[in-house]
């Protein structure tokens, strides 16, 4: 069995050596893509770094720049490989020719378990063990996870340059009925329930009577008990206009709640967005005619870190706007909740009432009025 083993090894190193040097016959020829195949088939029988550095060198012929940077990386770490010593300076001047082409992203926060896309190309899930090795230019970050809303983010990496991109932990998905995946119940809104209209008093002591008649078991009309002097009685509305009103006083108070946490989130994002621009400023970041981030000689940051601040300006900068609009809006709706809030039934009783309305500066007062 052991001779039989040993056989079957050096079979399939032959195998993959000869795939190798058909491999670089092909790109000697320009085939650089068949020439690929021929070192991954090489890759997969007999993995070796000289099948690994050859993938790299034909990614890199072909411009896919991320995979023959980590090819030719993961060649270059077997340090103890024969082949691998005698062609590093052949391998390192390939990868610094990638190096161009490619940056780094690294992702901090996130929920644990989410799967991270690079243009739509899994590349892992969070938390991951290091950056990301992308493509220069715009690139498109994903974050997609069952159950969670999904997060998508669009930056600009440099060449050679590494940069941080912070996300917030997703929140839950609702279903219509406000139920999440994770059990959450989304809160509803509660409203005031209507009041049931009394039966008012007759004239004379009597009311309506909606008991069976004890006389042949048969329900009795809904008559007065003693006699009347035949006027119908209004219906009473006090109920609906209970209910309209509680709705309302609810609305309103909301209204100004929310606007309140906005506003608080507002000026939350504008002390971040003030703390993020001087940092910004004191660490010698500068902004050149060309919208490029640069450093100045002797500034106490690279031109990562100043790229790391104007990105946190901005995203505070956009904090601060929705929160301090929401807050104005959330406050003029519960402003006119308050103004239009029906008024409340009179009763017989000494009673005072107060009505908010408008000026004709369109100023809000409130008038009061005793009634007896």
């Amino acid at each position: 069995m052991a001779s039989g083993g040993s056989s079957g090894w050096a079979a399939a190193a032959s195998d993959a050596d000869k795939l190798i040097r058909e491999g670089l016959d092909l790109r000697r020829g320009g085939d650089d893509a068949a020439a690929l195949q021929k070192f991954q088939r090489a890759l997969e029988l007999w993995p070796t770094p000289r099948a690994v550095a050859q993938i790299g060198l034909a990614e890199q012929a072909l411009g896919r720049w991320v995979v023959a940077y980590e090819h030719l990386r993961r060649a270059l770490d077997a340090t103890g490989d024969p082949w691998i010593q005698k062609s590093r300076s052949a391998l390192e001047a390939a990868l610094d020719h990638v190096s161009d082409h490619v940056g780094q992203v690294q992702i901090l926060g996130g929920s644990p378990g989410t799967e991270v896309r690079i243009d739509g190309a899994p590349r892992g899930k969070l938390p991951l063990e290091r950056a990301l090795v992308v493509s220069t230019g715009t690139v498109t970050i994903d974050l997609v996870a069952p159950g969670l809303v999904p997060i998508q983010r669009t930056t600009l990496v440099h060449a050679r340059e590494s940069i941080r991109e912070s996300f917030d932990t997703q929140a839950p998905l609702l279903s219509r009925d406000g139920v999440s995946t994770t059990g959450v119940v989304k809160p509803r809104a509660i409203g005031v329930s209507p009041v049931r209209a009394q039966a008012p008093p007759m004239p004379g002591g009597g009311t309506l009577s909606a008991m069976a008649d004890p006389a042949d078991g048969s329900p009795a009309s809904a008559t007065p008990d003693a006699s009347s002097d035949g006027e119908k009685d209004a219906p009473d509305d006090r109920g609906s206009r209970v209910h309209g009103g509680g709705l309302r006083k609810s609305a309103k108070w909301v209204a100004w709640g929310v606007g309140a946490v906005a506003l608080g989130v507002g000026a939350f994002g504008w002390a971040r967005q003030n703390q993020a621009a001087n940092d910004f400023s004191s660490g010698g970041c500068r902004t050149n005619p060309r919208a490029t981030i640069t450093t100045v000689p002797g500034a106490s940051r690279s031109i990562a870190d100043c790229q790391n601040l104007e990105s946190k300006v901005n995203s505070n900068y956009r904090l601060e706007l929705i929160g301090l609009v929401g807050a104005g809006v959330l406050a003029a709706a519960g402003l006119v909740l308050w103004i239009t809030e029906p008024t409340p039934p009179v009763s017989d009783t000494t009673a005072l009432s107060c009505t908010p309305e408008l000026t004709l500066a369109l100023a809000p007062r409130l008038t009061c009025q005793l009634r007896f």
